[in-house]
């Protein structure tokens, strides 16, 4: 709101307790539960389409449909298969938790049954690190999968130790690069083009970080039982290759496209098979 004084403008700031301000919250919050609910039915869905897909196609047609004609990566595909399998056989329980999002969908549809009853049996749970209390919705999606490392007794990231491998991995990279480029002129431009812009992408994500707090992520294996890594959480498809990887030549992973960082591609199609 404004006011006119002297030929000026002079801004009129709401206080945090005001009505208006409470009610777009209350109008956010909602929007937000409406968001998750929806996007926890659509990845069950395509779940059980792609379960459909899978058991009518060999192992090597169902990976080259899962690519070329769903425009979905195995790691995808997997999670949404294990929420669909979670939906059929907690349907009730499904109902409970699809307000929670897919997020936490994906980690809960692969614990063993005395760790989910652990889970979900326990009204407040022990956040590791600050100790707070939360419920299972108040936790964050780093929290949650964080509170179930801890449940698993599972040591925690340690981003030091993290640090150090990863660079004993790009000392190994820069060779192959090294050696590599002394054949520059006889790879597959296509192949040199990939990987520049995957190497780039992860530059730039060190470069920029995102908070771990981001609605986005990635990096959750599908194996039951196991603690998947930190996720966020996800627009109904999600991201989990960076932009363009793996799909030179036919159309991005659906999650790049969903969220808007993805693109078709013209090029010819790598022979990398990364």
């Amino acid at each position: 709101m404004t006011e006119q004084d002297s030929g000026t403008v002079a801004l009129q700031y709401l206080s945090l307790d005001s009505p208006e301000i409470r009610r777009l919250a209350d109008e956010i919050r909602e929007l937000k539960q409406t968001f998750l609910r929806n996007s926890s039915d659509m990845v069950a869905e395509v779940g059980e389409r792609l379960q459909q897909a899978k058991g009518a196609l060999t192992h090597g047609d169902w990976l080259i449909w899962l690519s070329d004609q769903a425009c979905f990566s195995s790691r995808t595909a997997q999670r949404y298969m294990n929420v669909a399998a979670f939906a059929h056989q907690h349907a009730e329980l499904f109902v409970d938790l699809k307000d929670l999002g897919p997020a936490k969908l994906y980690g809960l549809a692969v614990l063993d049954q005395p760790l989910l009853n652990q889970l979900l049996g326990s009204e407040y749970l022990v956040v590791p690190g600050t100790q707070r209390e939360k419920t299972l919705a108040e936790l964050s999606v780093v929290e949650f999968y964080q509170v179930i490392r801890a449940l698993q007794g599972t040591p925690a990231f340690d981003p030091q130790k993290a640090v150090l491998r990863l660079g004993r991995r790009l000392r190994r990279i820069n060779q192959d690069v090294e050696t590599l480029a002394l054949f520059v002129d006889e790879l597959n431009p296509a192949d040199v083009q990939m990987l520049a812009e995957q190497l780039e992408s992860l530059l730039q994500r060190l470069r920029e970080p995102r908070s771990l707090e981001a609605p986005y992520d990635e990096d959750i294996p599908p194996e039951p039982g196991a603690v998947p890594a930190v996720p966020e959480e996800p627009a109904p498809f999600p991201m989990d290759e960076p932009p363009g990887a793996g799909y030179v030549g036919a159309a991005p992973d659906m999650g790049a496209y969903e969220n808007g960082t993805g693109s078709a591609r013209t090029e010819p199609r790598s022979t990398l098979g990364i």
